[in-house]
């Protein structure tokens, strides 16, 4: 079923294979913390929406991946911070 949703890495399947079992709350927890930990928040993302706009799903995981490479470049204090984000 993932597969027609969007590519995902396998870091990803087996964090979804480790939660399956857990309850619904336990889940929403674990995936609330997996998030926090892969993803940054862009606030300064205006010229990234319109480029996202109309696009596949897997096409905006990669953008949102390449824009952590971008921030990383544009806010070297932002490296270490951004280290083990996956998307932004």
């Amino acid at each position: 079923m993932l597969d027609s949703i969007a590519q995902i890495d396998e870091e990803e399947l087996l964090f979804l294979d480790n939660i399956q079992n857990d309850t619904p709350k336990q889940k929403l927890i674990k995936i609330e913390n997996y998030v926090r930990q892969h993803t940054y928040y862009d606030m300064d993302n205006k010229e990234v929406k319109g480029i996202k706009r109309g696009k596949s799903l897997d096409e905006k995981f990669f953008i949102c991946q390449k824009r952590i490479d971008e921030l990383q470049d544009q806010n070297p204090e932002l490296a270490t911070a951004l280290a083990d984000k996956k998307r932004a």
